[in-house]
């Protein structure tokens, strides 16, 4: 048992020295708020609600479950990636105005810059190269990030760090 606690001390040390914050809810620079339903003592397969406000409606985002990076860098690898097709479950694109072939897969804003999803997550985030992640020995978090027209924008990245049962 005290390795679990250790372990999980240990994960919300890592997330805390990478400036995102262990908690249900983060505010974001430009006055938006991103609130995962569960954060800690996540289990393979649960389904978690995601939902954001005050975004802003003229930025497409994607949210995905991703490996913790530092501020400034592009969150990944994620599980699902960024899921284009909308098939995946692990990621969804908001987007109140996306290119042609994103109408009817991106989820519009809802008024007030809001969204919920849910995001079916596992502590395994599989990778193009064959080496897993495993999110109970690396930090990892619930993003929301400028989808792939702003795909160098890192300004409305937020991440709220989950913590996975072991």
């Amino acid at each position: 048992m005290r390795t679990k606690v250790l372990s999980g001390l240990a994960l919300i040390a890592i997330a805390t020295a990478l400036q995102v914050t262990p908690s249900l809810a983060v505010l974001g620079a430009h006055g938006e708020s991103l609130k995962v339903s569960k954060t800690t003592s996540v289990k393979n397969g649960d389904l978690l609600v995601i939902s954001g406000q005050h975004y802003d409606e003229t930025i497409g985002i994607y949210v995905a479950f991703c490996k913790v990076v530092p501020n400034g860098k592009l969150p990944t690898p994620c599980g699902g990636g960024a899921d284009k097709s909308g098939i995946t479950g692990a990621s969804e694109w908001i987007s109140s105005n996306p290119p042609s072939y994103g109408v009817g897969l991106a989820k519009p804003y809802l008024p007030g810059g809001r969204f919920t999803v849910k995001l079916k997550v596992s502590p395994i985030i599989a990778v193009p190269n064959g080496k897993a992640i495993d999110c109970r020995k690396t930090a990892c978090a619930i993003y929301t990030r400028a989808d792939h027209t702003r795909g160098d924008d890192r300004s409305y990245d937020l991440a709220v760090p989950l913590i996975f049962k072991k």
